[in-house]
C-alpha cells in the first residue's frame, strides 16, 4: 500500500508537533518544580494558580485573585506564629538569665536513711517567691514528719560557680538561736543539697563545719517532684 506523499508529510509534521508539545510541557513542569523548591513564598502562589478545584473556569479572575490573597494570608500567619515562638523563647532565656535563683523554685523531695528507721524518711522542701520580681526574696518550707522549718533563701554568690553550680544559704531566723545551713544546686542532676554538717550562727557569725549533722544525717539531697 502506498500513501499519498502529501499525507505522509502531514503525518510527519503532526508527529513532530506532538513531540514538541510534550517536550515543552516537560520543561514547564521542571521549571515549576525548581521555582517551588527555591522560593517558599511562590509555592503558595503557584499552588493556587494550578489548583483545579479552587475556581470553576480559567477565566475567573476574581476567584483567582481571592485565592492568591488567601494563600498570602496563610503564609503571613505562619510567619507570625514562628516570630512569636522565637520572641517567647528569647524572653524566657532572658528571664532565666536575670533571675538565676528561680531554678530553686518548686517542690522538692528527699529520702533520708536513718539507722533506727526501716524505711527512708521523706523530707519535703517547698521553695517560693512572694512575687515575680527578682528582687523579692525566696523562702522555703522544710517539712519532716511532725515538724516544719521556715527558711529564708539567701544567695551566697552573685554568679553561678563551676559547672553552673549555684550556692546559697538556708537561714532559719525563727529558731531561738537563728542559724543557717549552706545549700547548693546542681544543674547536672537538677538537685538541691542542704549541707547539714555545716552550720552558721547568725548572731555571732561563727561557722562550724564537719559536724555530725542532724541525727547522723550530714545532708539532704532533694530532687524536683
Amino acid at each position: 500500500v502506498q500513501l499519498d506523499p502529501r499525507l505522509s508529510s502531514y503525518l510527519l509534521q503532526r508527529s513532530f508537533a506532538e513531540r514538541m508539545v510534550a517536550l515543552a510541557a516537560g520543561i514547564f513542569t521542571l521549571l515549576s518544580q525548581l521555582a517551588l523548591a527555591a522560593v517558599p513564598e511562590e509555592n503558595a502562589i503557584l499552588s493556587a494558580l494550578r489548583s483545579e478545584d479552587a475556581c470553576e473556569t480559567e477565566g475567573d479572575g476574581q476567584c483567582r485573585l481571592e485565592l492568591l490573597q488567601h494563600q498570602g494570608m496563610k503564609t503571613q500567619a505562619a510567619d507570625d506564629v514562628e516570630q512569636e515562638s522565637q520572641r517567647a523563647m528569647f524572653e524566657k532565656t532572658a528571664e532565666v538569665a536575670s533571675c538565676p535563683n528561680d531554678v530553686l523554685v518548686g517542690h522538692w523531695v528527699a529520702h533520708a536513711k536513718l539507722s533506727f528507721l526501716k524505711d527512708p524518711l521523706e523530707v519535703n522542701l517547698e521553695v517560693s517567691r512572694a512575687d515575680e520580681s527578682c528582687k523579692a526574696k525566696l523562702t522555703a518550707l522544710l517539712d519532716v514528719p511532725g515538724q516544719r522549718f521556715e527558711y529564708t533563701v539567701l544567695p551566697a554568690d552573685t554568679e553561678k560557680g563551676k559547672d553552673g553550680m549555684l550556692s546559697f544559704k538556708l537561714k532559719n531566723l525563727k529558731d531561738k538561736e537563728p542559724y543557717w545551713h549552706p545549700g547548693t544546686y546542681d544543674p547536672a542532676t537538677n538537685s538541691i543539697t542542704e549541707h547539714l554538717d555545716t552550720v552558721g550562727n547568725v548572731a555571732s557569725g561563727k561557722v562550724q563545719s564537719g559536724t555530725d549533722g542532724v541525727l547522723g544525717m550530714k545532708q539532704f539531697v532533694f530532687h524536683k517532684k
